[in-house]
């Protein structure tokens, strides 16, 4: 999903509870994406809520978590692991609220997240030189490609770290 793309909450009865449990004190420090990653798991948990014609919250029962979380098993496990300690915390906060019956920690027990799942890439100082060897820094553009290669290449950044930088 792009950083740009927009969840919209398609039922505004689930508005309410969305932004209370947003407005948690404990995630006033939180980093932006962070937040966003959490406003878009629990928009689209409400939206499938929704779809599957349930009124209201508290009438959510387990089956409906299960249903949901099988929509995302084509997603990465560490996507996927993401998700679900978002919606064990958002269930967490519900069940504390007395709003349903079983708290996130009796849906989720157990996590299971592998980060060895995905293959890593990475190019040998060969590559690199040549790569780098390529780019025409006598524009702006190629000096800003010749930063953006030389941020990932020397520092490791992450390309997602390298896009949001600011001036």
């Amino acid at each position: 999903m792009s950083k740009k793309t927009k969840i919209i909450l398609r039922y505004p009865k689930y508005q309410n509870i969305i932004d209370q449990y947003l407005s948690l004190d404990e995630f006033e420090e939180k980093a932006v994406e962070t937040m966003r990653s959490k406003r878009v798991t629990v928009t689209t948990f409400c939206n499938y809520l929704g779809d599957q014609g349930i009124e209201s919250i508290n009438l959510c029962l387990q089956k409906h978590v299960v249903g949901f979380m099988e929509n995302i098993l084509s997603l990465s496990t560490s996507t996927k692991s993401g998700k679900t300690f978002i919606l064990r915390h958002f269930f967490n906060f519900l069940y504390a609220q007395g709003l349903i019956l079983y708290s996130g920690r009796e849906l989720f027990p157990v996590i299971v997240t592998n980060k060895r799942d995905r293959i890593l890439s990475f190019y040998s100082e060969e590559e690199v030189r040549k790569l780098v060897s390529c780019i025409d820094n006598n524009t702006v553009k190629g000096k800003r490609d010749l930063i953006v290669v030389l941020l990932a290449a020397e520092l490791g950044m992450r390309s997602g770290d390298i896009c949001r930088l600011k001036c």
